[in-house]
């Protein structure tokens, strides 16, 4: 007789607890291969009065094969892993302060040591490129990562600064000063 998997529910999301937020981060990681089945079974049948769930099913299965969420979900499992302990241990009531304040010292030592190394970034990328490998999800090339180059973010004006007309930027100002 073959061993039967246990059966792990996706629950509703409570924003506050991170704890749930975990739990069902780590039911999508573990089930995925099954949920992306079922969604692709659900959205291709056409039973009489099925049709709401067969279009919402069509358009979790589109929001959720890509490389992005696969990475996303990797990232955001890791994260919660590493901080459940202290989301659980900062719930309890018996908790002592000096305690709290240790553990939280303790995880944000280790969380900013997790950044410092490249093997941790590399691990969850290559843990999602075998997802979607597995899952024959194509891996954009706007997402691959770069050779230790991070790329600047876009630089918006200040909104204090919307009913205003900008001739120049600061840097462009100083140097017509430097040409003077």
């Amino acid at each position: 007789m073959p061993p039967r998997k246990v059966a792990i529910e996706l629950k509703q999301i409570i924003d506050t607890r991170w704890t749930c937020q975990f739990a069902a981060i780590d039911a999508i990681k573990k089930r995925f291969s099954a949920i992306l089945t079922t969604l692709e079974e659900l959205s291709s049948t056409s039973v009489a009065g099925s049709s709401d769930r067969a279009i919402t099913a069509l358009g979790l299965l589109n929001q959720i094969c890509n490389f992005k969420f696969v990475l996303s979900l990797e990232r955001f499992h890791f994260l919660f892993n590493e901080t459940s302990l202290l989301a659980e241990s900062l719930q309890n009531e018996s908790i002592q302060i000096t305690k709290a304040r240790k553990l939280l010292s303790s995880v944000c030592h280790q969380l900013q040591q997790v950044g410092k190394k490249s093997n941790n970034w590399n691990s969850i990328w290559s843990k999602s490129v075998v997802i979607c490998n597995n899952q024959k999800i194509p891996i954009e090339k706007e997402v691959l990562p770069t050779e230790g180059i991070r790329s600047k973010r876009p630089r918006k004006l200040p909104a204090a600064l919307d009913n205003f007309l900008v001739e120049a930027s600061v840097e462009q100002h100083n140097d017509t000063l430097d040409t003077l």
